[in-house]
């Protein structure tokens, strides 16, 4: 399942990997700039901090 937000400052989409057992943020306008986490919140977080 994924899910697209969008952000005062950018859009992503959140999905969950099942098999890792973790969130991933991808960044909309480019599915290679991402972040994973074991929350959705720190997923975001991280991706946040790396753009």
């Amino acid at each position: 399942m994924t899910f697209t937000y969008t952000s005062e400052d950018f859009k992503y989409r959140v999905s969950l990997d099942t098999v890792a057992n973790r969130f991933q943020a991808y960044l909309t306008e480019d599915n290679s700039i991402y972040a994973s986490g074991i929350t959705l919140e720190e997923a975001v977080f991280n991706l946040k901090s790396i753009i």
